[in-house]
């Protein structure tokens, strides 16, 4: 069975799986490898020419080799081959056959024993070979690889039995205000193993929408999330700007002290769960109800449980169930009416206080308001008083005007006098 152009033999006696996808423009080929066998042999895809061999520095020992069809042709490159080439341009090769000494190596820069397979896309007859158009018309080359043992057990190892295993990505969640999740909001943003750009990235990308954030680093200058964890594969996400959705910081209620005038419940294990509801189906809290005594707003049942509504913090109900031995309830009504006697007779008390607090400031403001008004009449009188020494005053200086008008009329007639005695 033979798929013409479009399908090849795996290209290894003892395929046991990929090592590394291929990842334009960062990876151009496929790293097959997985060490069932020391050094097997390396196989022909499909039968062609030998257009080129050696060794490189970064490749190693390689075979490059053209396969010609009615339409076009096109290369496949084997790489990091153990051994230097016995094959010679030229040289035919055979579907599924060992292509001269072609084994899986270790040389150039590799780290670890694989074979590299290049695979290009269909090119027109004219087209050269070169190193460069080889790459620059590289393609996946899994989907042209014929996995199955049913094809040959010559050229396919009896230890690969069926596709590789499919990798199980993430899917978006819905929001939980309570959970520290991030939104992707990119179609192109890629999934990795690593937190880092350098990190080995997923085939699929990740799909836009809402992720639970298992964990936050900083690394190459972004804020990578960890949203998950499947089948042993870690999916790292980088995260924009506005995409981080930082969990909802909750209140919690605390323990309070044992007060037998009030319905209370004793929770007497450190693993209870808190709930915005009371029901075993409801929304619980991130974090577990604490060891201690605490007051009951309200009582519900469900689920078999007796639900205990121990606080109502910033808009938040925090529900918990109350198992056998945790009720607290009144018991001592004798006390509690005790209790409450004394609260009502203390109130009275302070209210004749007052009362007699309120007497004693009346009487002063009687008493000031007779002192204002003796004041207001003494003020009255000054003023009156003041208004008469006024007009006395004038009477006063209108006589002593008068005096010393007829004085000066005394000393001009004295004079006078005075002048006619010297005569």
């Amino acid at each position: 069975m033979f798929y013409g152009k479009n399908v090849g033999v795996v290209p290894l006696t003892d395929a046991a799986g990929i090592t590394k996808v291929f990842n334009w423009p960062s990876h151009k080929g496929l790293d097959i490898g997985w060490y069932a066998m020391s050094k097997c042999p390396v196989l022909a895809w499909q039968d062609g020419f030998v257009v080129d061999c050696g060794y490189g520095s970064e490749v190693g020992n390689y075979i490059v080799v053209e396969h010609t069809y009615t339409d076009g042709k096109r290369w496949t490159g084997y790489i990091h081959l153990a051994d230097t080439p016995s094959v010679k341009k030229g040289d035919k090769v055979t579907l599924g056959q060992q292509m001269g000494n072609a084994r899986r190596g270790n040389t150039g820069v590799s780290n670890g024993e694989h074979l590299h397979l290049y695979l290009t896309s269909v090119v027109s007859l004219k087209t050269l070979y070169s190193w460069n158009n080889m790459l620059a018309n590289s393609i996946d080359p899994k989907p042209y690889l014929y996995w199955s043992k049913d094809f040959n057990t010559k050229f396919i190892s009896t230890a690969w039995t069926k596709e590789l295993k499919k990798v199980v990505y993430p899917a978006p969640v819905a929001r939980d205000i309570w959970t520290h999740q991030i939104e992707v909001k990119s179609e192109t943003r890629r999934l990795r193993r690593g937190a880092s750009l350098t990190a080995t990235p997923y085939d699929e990308y990740c799909v836009k929408g809402i992720y639970n954030a298992k964990a936050l680093t900083f690394v190459d200058d972004y804020t990578w999330a960890l949203i998950d964890e499947i089948d042993g594969n870690r999916f790292w996400v980088a995260v924009m700007d506005g995409e981080d959705l930082p969990e909802k910081k909750i209140v919690y209620p605390s323990p309070v002290e044992r007060d037998e005038s009030v319905n209370q419940v004793d929770i007497k294990s450190d693993t209870r769960k808190l709930r915005a509801t009371p029901s075993l189906q409801g929304e619980a809290y991130n974090e577990l109800c604490q060891r201690g005594v605490y007051n009951v707003l309200k009582w519900e049942t469900a689920d078999g449980y007796d639900w205990a509504l121990i606080a109502q913090l910033e808009g938040n109900d925090f529900w918990v169930a109350a198992m056998a031995g945790e009720d607290l309830p009144i018991t001592d009504y004798q006390k509690l009416y005790e209790n409450e006697k004394a609260k009502i007779g203390e109130l009275t008390n302070q209210i004749a206080v007052l009362q007699k607090d309120k007497e004693e400031i009346s009487k002063t403001l009687v008493d000031v308001q007779n002192t204002n008004n003796n004041l207001v009449q003494e003020n009255n009188k000054l003023v009156n008083d003041n208004e008469s020494l006024k007009e006395q005053k004038k009477l006063v200086e209108a006589e002593l005007g008068t005096i010393k008008a007829t004085l000066s009329d005394y000393v001009s007639r004295l004079n006078n006098i005075a002048t006619l005695a010297k005569i």
